[in-house]
């Protein structure tokens, strides 16, 4: 019932044409699947760049899999380092970029594979799951090493979160900077009320955006997503970041990926007053691990985000 009345949306919206749609953009939330999924207009996932022709892979409609972006078109011969960097030859790959042969052979070995700067993992099915990129990975202080990206989409699939960005280059454990969205705050809290007669039935603005308010979620959230993290790699803490990234702050590239090192520069006091705060490390304690039901996942594997405005602080949570 619920397809048949969202597709009787979807077709006021985009017609009764359309049949599917593609995303080779980025990753993107579970929850966005499976909303188109019962709009009946499955999103289907592919994978490239432009010094590879530029599409790679591509799931289609009957081979599809949650998370991954399809398998290699004809032609197309993929595999992955042992770094987890994945590689590609065929006949779509470029010969090399102009004039540059510096550049040309710091991507493309002499094998012909092209070393794309993204990391991944080939599924028994012959799927690509893009997990990142080799660029944004950072070290904790006892060597394990985290692809921030995979984390941050599942923390922006949480009631609450907008946008968010691990961080944690040479520290004991990683923090997320949280930026709320107020809109959906407000949602879950008029809902709250509207199920029990002894909510506070005050679901202004205000009370919504109390730090409390954002607090709660947050925590929920990080939780929530530790819950499918090796011990290692679990959030300690959170801060929450009063204003989206934006690309007009500095803090997003043009393509909606964050600018970590941007980021980092403007919070740097904010984030080193966080590690030093005790709440902080005592949380960061041995804590066994969760138990995963068979239909919760336990990888990292998953994919992208969005931003404050320069002049707000964000505040520990």
């Amino acid at each position: 019932a619920r397809r048949l009345v969202l597709g009787r949306v979807a077709r006021r919206v985009v017609g009764d044409r359309l049949q599917r749609a593609i995303c080779v953009g980025g990753p993107t939330a579970p929850m966005i699947d499976l909303f188109y999924e019962a709009l009946g207009l499955p999103l289907l996932h592919g994978y490239g760049l432009s010094e590879a022709a530029p599409l790679l892979t591509l799931a289609t409609r009957r081979d599809r899999r949650p998370g991954a972006v399809g398998r290699p078109l004809d032609g197309v011969a993929l595999r992955i380092a042992d770094d987890g960097e994945i590689l590609v030859r065929g006949d779509g790959v470029m010969r090399g970029y102009w004039q540059d042969a510096a550049a040309t052979a710091a991507v493309k070995d002499a094998d012909g594979w092209l070393h794309t700067g993204d990391l991944g993992r080939i599924d028994a099915e012959g799927h690509l799951h893009v997990t990142g990129r080799r660029a944004d990975v950072f070290t904790l202080a006892d060597g394990t090493a985290i692809a921030p990206l995979a984390i941050e989409v599942r923390l922006t699939a949480q009631p609450g979160v907008r946008q968010a960005v691990l961080v944690g280059d040479g520290r004991p454990y990683p923090i997320a900077l949280l930026v709320p969205d107020r809109r959906q705050l407000r949602a879950m809290r008029a809902a709250d009320a509207r199920a029990s007669p002894d909510a506070d039935a005050d679901a202004s603005d205000g009370a919504t955006d109390a730090p409390s308010a954002i607090d709660d979620a947050f925590h929920a959230a990080r939780r929530a997503v530790n819950l499918e993290l090796p011990a290692a790699r679990r959030i300690v803490d959170v801060l929450v970041v009063p204003a989206p990234f934006s690309v007009e702050a500095g803090t997003l590239s043009p393509h909606g990926a964050p600018r970590r090192q941007v980021i980092l520069r403007h919070w740097t006091d904010a984030i080193d007053a966080r590690y030093a705060a005790p709440s902080a490390a005592s949380a960061h304690a041995p804590a066994p691990e969760p138990a995963a039901s068979a239909s919760t996942p336990t990888s990292t594997d998953a994919v992208p985000a969005s931003t404050p405005s320069t002049d707000e602080e964000p505040t520990a949570s």
